[in-house]
């Protein structure tokens, strides 16, 4: 959470009106705008061909989100701040397919430095065991190794990377409940794909883009470098100073069946630090308009 942390930092304190969010400064929470067009208020439904097949939650958790956003989201994103007992609450209460962020028990350091086979299967057990005694290790549906392998602060080699994945796909296997499992990472923005050929679902982060990332090549140039099987995850940063309208993001969801999720940065206020306003102060009723489209077909 480094970079994005900084990111918050850097930002100008002015942002840009957006057709679904506004911000006069960092910490104002944003009015949407009114449509002057009545087609701008609808946003197509998802297709059945993308039913059952997106993902909508957001990027990190506290103790009280969960009850804020079930009305739409379908998915949970655990980080477990706070420890394994704060991240399985919040499964418990959340009970959604979840990304499972898995760094706080395999990295040490700063840059982070991986524990090595032998003591991250030793822990991993420790822990699938202890989420599967309270019933939530089959709400699993991705593990997320580390957050942003590719920045300074991290800086993992891509010999690194890949074996911690191949040790991940290992140990899951001792577990029924991640059988199946995927691998998932956020690149922190500077097109350093390193090992990504070694996750299933992939995604990166460039808010102060927005949605521009599908208009300047970056979003092409990732694709390019997957092969079919590999799936796609969006971040739109809908908290301050970005208030990122969310429907450019769901579009190309719908348009791009390579995309599994999208991941909205950040409902929490005051996230890492800042003083800035997150999603549910800054822009949440736009958030919650795309959320209930996807969440609403799935059977």
């Amino acid at each position: 959470m480094n970079i994005r942390a900084l990111l918050w930092t850097l930002a100008v304190a002015s942002v840009l009106t957006l057709s679904g969010c506004k911000g006069e400064s960092n910490n104002t929470p944003a009015v949407p705008p009114q449509p002057t067009n009545p087609a701008e208020q609808q946003l197509p439904v998802l297709p059945p061909k993308r039913r059952n097949n997106l993902y909508f939650g957001y990027f990190g958790a506290e103790d009280s989100q969960a009850e804020e956003v079930i009305d739409h989201v379908n998915m949970w994103f655990e980080p477990s701040w706070g420890g394994l007992e704060v991240g399985i609450r919040h499964m418990q209460k959340a009970q959604l397919p979840t990304i499972f962020v898995l760094d706080q028990w395999i990295y040490l350091g700063n840059p982070r430095v991986y524990v090595g086979t032998e003591k991250a299967k030793e822990v991993l057990r420790g822990v699938f065991t202890r989420m599967r005694e309270a019933n939530v290790l089959k709400y699993v549906v991705a593990l997320y190794p580390i957050d942003e392998p590719d920045i300074k602060e991290n800086d993992i080699s891509s010999d690194v990377i890949i074996a911690v994945n191949n040790d991940l796909r290992a140990i899951s296997t001792e577990f029924p409940e991640l059988k199946d499992i995927k691998l998932c990472v956020t690149y922190g923005g500077n097109e350093d794909y390193r090992a990504v050929e070694s996750y299933d679902w992939i995604g990166f982060d460039d808010y102060g883009a927005k949605e521009q990332i599908f208009t300047n090549g970056k979003y092409d140039r990732l694709k390019s470098r997957l092969h079919s099987s590999q799936r796609i995850t969006l971040f739109p940063g809908g908290c301050a100073p970005w208030y990122q309208d969310p429907k450019p993001f769901y579009l190309k969801a719908i348009e791009d069946e390579q995309v599994i999720a999208i991941i909205p940065f950040i409902w929490i206020d005051n996230a890492a630090g800042s003083t800035n306003p997150g999603i549910r102060t800054a822009c949440p009723d736009a958030y919650r308009e795309v959320g209930k489209l996807v969440k609403g077909p799935w059977a």
